[in-house]
């Protein structure tokens, strides 16, 4: 995922939804409760050899890059902590609660390699990751239960028109004006939605199995596309509608973490 780009907060978020997309990650109660090793099922393992260096304010608009999958080794160049925490527990932005008022500014390289040269996968890097953080940050974290303002995604009255999914390919995609999905389920096409509404979005439509999804419409905000907003095109391509809704979302506490880690 070596591609670069200079604009930190766009390139981020495009960097961690691609991931989500990739792997079809489901969000996991899973971070380091207080006092306590980081919950998982890989929570004792650790990257063979690995260095967090922070990077100095100076040279903060250096270019970032993110490195791929498949390989024994992972580096990420000029990211933020909050960033770091996010891809460390797959949670988006709006479930993050932090009082360090330097969560989002201060900037890590950051390099490590498997021990026996394994290949990493996100479910891999996981782990690993917040264990480093909590080593050389002393990250210390807790999932809890919040109501937030949401939307409850269900079918309109004229039902829904759905394309089942072709498994000889699948295939996932995301633009900024369409969303292009191959042999997903519901609760996938949800967590995708969740990200272009910016509020949580729970499944209501009980259709069970996966689907193709095409849905093509107008970014918040644009002025000069031919699609409708995002509510709209649901209810015309799809047959479905997000109702604005209170749901209840886990969001990760920080309790504590250092803005500089320890040596390496």
């Amino acid at each position: 995922m070596d591609t670069r780009q200079p604009h930190h907060k766009h390139y981020v978020n495009r960097v961690l939804s691609a991931i989500i997309l990739t792997f079809a990650i489901v969000p996991q109660a899973s971070a380091q409760l207080a006092g306590t090793p980081a919950a998982s099922n890989q929570a004792q393992s650790s990257f063979e050899v690995a260095s967090i260096t922070p990077i100095d304010p100076s040279h903060q608009d250096k270019l970032q890059s993110l490195s791929s999958f498949g390989t024994p080794y992972f580096t990420a160049e000029n990211f933020s902590l909050a960033d770091l925490i996010k891809l460390a527990y797959d949670i988006d932005e709006q479930y993050l609660i932090s009082h360090n008022k330097e969560i989002d500014s201060i900037r890590f390289d950051v390099k490590a390699k498997t021990a026996g040269d394994v290949p990493l996968t996100y479910d891999l890097l996981r782990p690993l990751l917040q264990k480093l953080l909590a080593d050389r940050l002393h990250l210390i974290a807790h999932f809890e239960d919040k109501e937030v303002s949401g939307y409850a995604l269900t079918v309109t009255p004229k039902g829904p028109t759905l394309k089942s999914a072709e498994k000889d390919s699948p295939k996932r995609y995301t633009f900024a004006d369409s969303i292009q999905l191959q042999d997903v389920s519901m609760a996938f096409f949800t967590r995708i939605l969740s990200r272009i509404v910016q509020r949580p979005v729970e499944d209501q439509t009980s259709i069970p199995g996966s689907y193709d999804f095409i849905v093509k419409y107008a970014p918040e905000g644009s002025t000069d596309s031919q699609f409708p907003d995002i509510f709209t095109s649901l209810k015309e391509q799809l047959g479905l509608q997000l109702t604005s809704k209170k749901v209840t979302v886990k969001v990760l506490v920080i309790d504590h973490v250092d803005n500089q880690p320890t040596e390496n």
